[in-house]
């Protein structure tokens, strides 16, 4: 499986209507580097796309699982799931982009991290 190429996120957030997380980033060139190689790498995914008004902005379909979300650490968007499983398999299907901590913190191992960190 191939990462994502595009520069890392300048922020993140779940939009409330419709409610979907929203990457955001850099530049318009770098979010349709995202974008294409999300639908890449999942082909029967439907939903994602860069709104005409915000060609930076990548929005997401709602993932399977997603329970709540939080702001973090150094400007991080933290999407917690409700089975680590899940916060996996939605981490795969970014590409490489985000992460997910093991440190033995309540809900971490459930958590995927997107955000400014390098």
């Amino acid at each position: 499986m191939s990462t994502v190429q595009s520069s890392n996120p300048i922020w993140t957030f779940l939009s409330l209507n419709p409610v979907q997380p929203v990457i955001v980033f850099p530049s318009a060139s770098d979010a349709s580097r995202f974008l294409a190689q999300y639908h890449s790498q999942n082909p029967s995914q439907k939903g994602a796309h860069i709104p005409l008004t915000h060609p930076h902005h990548v929005r997401l379909p709602l993932p399977n699982g997603l329970e709540y979300v939080r702001g973090a650490e150094n400007g991080e968007t933290t999407f917690v799931f409700k089975k680590k499983e899940e916060g996996e398999h939605w981490l795969k299907s970014l590409g490489g982009l985000g992460m997910m901590h093991v440190d033995g913190k309540k809900d971490h191992e459930r958590a995927v991290f997107i955000g400014t960190r390098r």
